[in-house]
């Protein structure tokens, strides 16, 4: 029991840590839409976050993250989803 909780508080710190690198990434893309290191390193994060908020059972920032990497993924091009990276923003500063 003891070795589960401490895999818990890694996991919820690292999951705050990649939160605010994703906040900061989104920022960054709504300023730069075209700036595809900045969507890499997005979309890394994103999906790092989803597999520890799966651990954590946290449903709700799993599926944002999973938003953040099927966003993103694939054209890797950010161009006209301002609204919705404004909207990602604010769900993940919550």
């Amino acid at each position: 029991m003891a070795l589960n909780e401490s895999y818990r508080r890694i996991f919820q710190s690292e999951m705050e840590t990649l939160t605010v690198s994703i906040v900061k990434s989104l920022q960054k893309i709504g300023e730069n839409p075209s700036d595809k290191n900045e969507i890499e390193k997005l979309v890394n994060s994103a999906d790092i976050v989803v597999g520890s908020a799966k651990f954590l059972e946290d449903r709700e920032l799993e599926e944002r993250a999973k938003m953040i990497v099927t966003l993103f993924s694939g054209s890797r091009n950010a161009k006209g989803r301002s609204a919705q990276i404004r909207r990602l923003i604010e769900q993940l500063r919550r």
